[in-house]
């Protein structure tokens, strides 16, 4: 992320796409933030118990969705060059 700063915004853009949020800064310039959304999901388990003479219990644990958010987040000046930037998750 350091390596962006003091660089325009538009090579930025160029690499990543366009942003997914942008606000005015209240110093003429603009914030920018690209988010990501990733998401996983365990498989389920399945645990029979066999008690002898016909008797068996099984027992099911579902699976898990786990979702996981990225941003980075870069300040624009009015000449479009990254003064401050920002991340939050991996």
């Amino acid at each position: 992320m350091k390596s962006w700063e003091g660089s325009n915004i538009d090579n930025v853009i160029a690499s990543w796409g366009p942003p997914s949020q942008v606000m005015d800064d209240s110093r003429g310039g603009k914030i920018m933030s690209w988010t990501k959304f990733r998401s996983y999901t365990s498989p389920g388990t399945a645990t029979t118990t066999d008690y002898g003479f016909g008797t068996s219990y099984t027992n099911y644990t579902p699976g898990q969705t786990v979702t996981r958010t990225k941003s980075r987040t870069f300040w624009v000046d009015e000449n479009g060059i990254i003064y401050k930037w920002a991340w939050k998750g991996l």
